[in-house]
């Protein structure tokens, strides 16, 4: 990571810096567009899915379980809650409402990395 990319990151932390950053993207000229997509790339960057039921982390790849009653980061976080052999039978090969999921598009993402949840 640059300097140039970590003061980005800084600056973006903020749901109004990255409005500010988006508006800022727009307005480049044509030249500049590069810039532009790399800024944009680092503000995707610093959103998260989920947050963790059992350690609190954020994340974009992780376990759903119950359609959304309770979401965990990784295998060790899910069996703290419940077994393996619980959790197939809440998958029911790949029927169920639990399973472990990947979450890219942009309305999926809640959290920015400091935590603070986004309101759009």
């Amino acid at each position: 990571m640059t300097d140039e990319t970590k003061k980005i990151t800084l600056i973006a932390s903020g749901e109004e810096s990255i409005q500010y950053l988006n508006d800022f993207v727009e307005a480049l000229p044509m030249e500049c567009k590069q810039l532009g997509l790399n800024i944009k790339t680092q503000i995707d960057l610093v959103k998260f899915a989920r947050k963790c039921d059992q350690c609190g982390k954020l994340f974009n790849e992780g376990y759903c379980i119950g359609a959304g009653e309770g979401y965990y980061c990784s295998k060790p976080c899910l069996l703290t809650e419940m077994t393996e052999k619980e959790f197939e039978k809440l998958y029911d090969s790949g029927n169920g409402d639990s399973y472990w999921t990947s979450w890219e598009c942009p309305e999926d993402m809640l959290y920015y990395e400091d935590g603070t949840e986004i309101e759009e």
